[in-house]
């Protein structure tokens, strides 16, 4: 299956500290789509996650990130 994506996709991975406050993780997951969106040829990116993966993408498509400092993001 991956030469069918890696023809017609872009595929990339996430990582982030699993001991932080997910609304920290959101923020870091908004960064990273919006560098994506920034720097390449697209203008969507389709997140697929499992897990706690799922709550930081909530918390990413709901807009509840915040940085550490207090910053919402």
């Amino acid at each position: 299956m991956y030469p069918y994506f890696s023809n017609d996709f872009d595929v990339w991975q996430f990582y982030y500290p699993n001991d932080q406050e997910i609304k920290y993780s959101s923020a870091l997951l908004r960064e990273g789509t919006d560098f994506i969106l920034k720097n390449y040829n697209s203008n969507s990116v389709d997140i697929v996650s499992h897990s706690m993966g799922g709550l930081v993408s909530h918390g990413y498509s709901s807009n509840l990130g915040q940085s550490p400092s207090g910053i919402r993001v």
